[in-house]
């Protein structure tokens, strides 16, 4: 079944995979192909849920209902580091069922070989940038909050020991090609000025559309460089989905 969701997913994008990647590539297909009846339900829905916990939540809820006959399974707020209760929790995990093998890492039953981040696409003020980066609080602006989507994998806050994780965006204002050309324009501004991030960033960094068949769901890749330790530079291929939740009538 790995095999099959990933030949009916053509490659597209500088991020391209190899066929040992099937794994990553059925997982992303999975819920791109589920992603239309999760936009259905919301926009159905009486109640207004816009919040990103509450998106998530019920993104998480639709894909586990669908994945019992796959040979992958779905977690929600999982922990980076189970020995430690203060770890980090990324909002969306994927686990396998039976071994496999990602590109040169082979994983067991129950092991988690995909991370999914979800962010708001429509933010405002000191979040407005939070899909790439986190912000500072306090009075003089001496706490940062590390809430950057991207810059969560790129400091391995997120997808510890991964090769390939992914990104949900919600867009709730503006189209998708407002947000990429936004998210790669903040990309070049850090580019040019490296202190206003605490990661540096690169051109790989920016985001590059692939193609998909429907009109609210936008699909890009990005490749990202990531100190792994001390000594060793590792990097990370980011798949994107991004949903439009707005209301028709907007």
């Amino acid at each position: 079944m790995i095999e099959d969701l990933a030949n009916s997913s053509p490659e597209h994008g500088k991020a391209k995979l190899p066929r040992q990647n099937a794994p990553v590539l059925a997982v992303v297909k999975f819920i791109e192909e589920n992603l239309p009846e999760y936009i259905n339900e919301h926009l159905q829905n009486p109640v207004d849920i816009s919040n990103e916990n509450g998106l998530t939540q019920n993104l998480v809820n639709h894909l586990r209902y669908l994945d019992w006959n796959y040979p992958f399974y779905f977690d929600k707020e999982n922990m980076e580091d189970e020995s430690k209760g203060n770890s980090p929790t990324v909002d969306l995990a994927v686990y396998t069922r039976k071994k496999i093998i990602v590109k040169t890492r082979a994983y067991s039953p129950k092991g988690r070989f995909f991370a999914v981040e979800a962010k708001r696409l429509g933010l405002s003020g000191k979040r407005e940038k939070e899909y790439l980066v986190g912000h500072w609080e306090g009075e003089e602006q001496e706490k940062y909050i590390e809430s950057g989507g991207i810059e969560r994998f790129k400091k391995h806050i997120h997808g510890k020991r991964l090769l390939h994780s992914g990104m949900i965006g919600y867009v709730q204002k503006n189209d998708f090609s407002y947000w990429l050309t936004k998210i790669n324009g903040w990309v070049d501004e850090f580019i040019q000025n490296p202190q206003q991030s605490l990661v540096s960033w690169e051109e790989g960094d920016k985001l590059s559309p692939e193609i998909t068949d429907h009109q609210r769901i936008a699909k890009h890749t990005s490749l990202h460089s990531r100190r792994e330790d001390s000594t060793e530079l590792d990097s990370i291929t980011l798949y994107h989905l991004w949903v439009d939740l707005k209301p028709t009538d907007k």
